[in-house]
């Protein structure tokens, strides 16, 4: 798989999926974590196929996201914004995450939780309003 890193190299970097794991086309867009020199690090996947077979490739360190965070329409406009400006694909999508993510955190819960009432409930506030006078 090709992975884009946060680095100003206008290339993709070749990696082999984590240990126990393939990566195919619902692949491209997720963020994985991959050893680079001596350090770690967090990019995305860019794309699927095969490397050179004589090429040894290094494993990926772990999948960070289940599904892609980076798909469709966001994905393809990234990859544009990447040939008009000249810019590394790496860098301009390691700027189009927030910060948390682009060092690997997980993505926070964004569910909006509230109340609602039950239909028990509508009856009873509509018969609380049927017994109130209006007001002046």
């Amino acid at each position: 798989m090709q992975v884009a890193l946060p680095l100003p190299m206008p290339r993709l970097f070749d990696y082999a999926p984590p240990s126990g794991t393939t990566a195919g086309a619902d692949s491209i867009g997720r963020r994985v974590r991959v050893p680079f020199g001596s350090r770690e690090l967090v990019g995305v996947v860019a794309g699927v196929g095969c490397a050179d077979a004589d090429t040894p490739l290094r494993d990926a360190r772990e999948w960070l996201d289940a599904l892609p965070l980076l798909d469709g329409e966001l994905w393809r406009s990234l990859q544009w914004l990447a040939r008009y400006t000249h810019a590394p694909l790496g860098e301009v999508v390691s700027t189009a995450l927030p910060a948390p993510l682009r060092r690997g955190e997980p993505v926070p819960d964004t569910h909006r939780w509230g109340w609602q009432l039950t239909a028990d409930g509508e009856a009873q506030r509509a018969r609380q309003r049927a017994g109130t006078r209006p007001q002046r």
